[in-house]
């Protein structure tokens, strides 16, 4: 598989972790509960009944938590066969990516920054005042907002054609070397598959 497969694995394990979570930490799946319906207790002609509480079907815990085992030994080999995959790189691409991060952020900011338009508005005022009567009246007057470029707008644009290159640029050299870089792993199980067609196969295999 190669790196982008291989990462989408790692996230298939997670899904798989936290469903056998949930399905451990269901208190019907961790407790065996049987009601006992003590009629005699109230009615001596009447019988006692023990029943099992109704569940939907579910994995044995037991099953799931050697499961769980599993999971943790697939994900720490294949983390380490991505980390000698990365290693085997022409780029080093943790820090290309977390570079391109900020890249990409600033490239928003620059856009955000740059899109503010100056110029000149006039809207209307409003104050009050007393005429000669002593009446207290209100009245409109035009306000003039000036608005000026506080930045080099030349400047930002050069900046922002460079760093747009140039998170391009390294955008491909990651996208490249995640399809053609090739990690020592062979899954187990297709990323589709949901956890109870695992679960199920897992069980046949132990």
């Amino acid at each position: 598989m190669n790196l982008k497969e291989s990462f989408r694995y790692q996230k298939f394990l997670d899904q798989m972790m936290s469903a056998a979570s949930y399905s451990i930490t269901n208190r019907d799946h961790a407790l065996y509960t049987i009601e006992k319906h003590k009629k005699s207790e109230v009615d001596p002609d009447a019988t006692d009944v023990e029943k099992e509480r109704e569940v939907e079907k579910f994995p044995p815990n037991d099953t799931v938590v050697n499961f769980m085992g599993w999971l943790i030994a697939e994900k720490h080999k294949l983390t380490l066969a991505i980390s000698e995959a990365k290693h085997n790189l022409s780029i080093d691409m943790d820090a290309e990516l977390q570079t391109n991060k900020l890249r990409r952020a600033e490239i928003a900011a620059l856009k955000r920054m740059i899109a503010y338009k100056a110029g000149t508005s006039e809207t209307l005022g409003s104050g009050y005042r007393f005429t000669v009567d002593g009446a207290q009246t209100r009245y409109s007057y035009p306000v003039e907002t000036v608005s000026e470029e506080a930045y080099d707008r030349k400047s930002a644009k050069e900046r922002l054609r460079a760093l747009t290159a140039d998170a391009d640029q390294a955008s491909a050299a990651i996208e490249n070397a995640m399809v053609t870089a090739q990690v020592n792993y062979i899954p187990k199980y297709d990323v589709n598959d949901s956890f109870d067609d695992v679960i199920e196969s897992f069980t046949v295999a132990e």
